[in-house]
């Protein structure tokens, strides 16, 4: 049986990135999960016995799926190489445990917590990394000659 298309084109791209293009790509995916949790939580209520099932279950998988990433944003932190890892450890335990919160009782309101929060991480993250690759650009010259 053929792959997607799509899950090998994913594949590719995740083992060929670099870490900085693999923890965008985290942000990324714990964000659009998060945005797709968020959308369905509001249906739950007015839908009817079957259908509000199925949504309970996509915001559960949706928002697990959310905690998988932030636990892999976690060990990616080299807390033996940067004093702010502690910190940004810490805050992921938050994010992680606030999601699980948002599960136990399909409440929009930590989700849109974490959802903010994960946007300006993403946000802080790509900046550093496109200036980390300007500087690197920058002394790539300086060191051929």
């Amino acid at each position: 049986m053929a792959a997607n298309p799509y899950e090998k084109y994913r594949q590719v791209q995740v083992t060929s990135a670099n870490p900085a293009s693999l923890i965008l790509m985290l942000y990324d995916g714990t964000i659009r999960h998060l945005q797709q949790a968020r959308t369905k939580i509001p249906d739950m209520e007015s839908a009817e016995s079957e259908k509000k099932m199925k949504l309970v279950e996509d915001v559960s998988n949706h928002l697990i799926i959310a905690q998988k990433a932030i636990g892999e944003l976690k060990r990616s932190l080299r807390l033996d190489v940067w004093e702010g890892a502690e910190n940004l450890y810490a805050l992921y335990q938050y994010l992680f445990f606030r999601l699980v919160d948002a599960n136990m009782q399909k409440n929009l309101e930590p989700i849109e917590e974490v959802l903010r929060i994960m946007t300006e991480l993403r946000e802080a993250w790509a900046e550093a990394a496109q200036n980390v690759r300007k500087a690197s650009a920058a002394a790539a010259p300086s060191m051929k000659a």
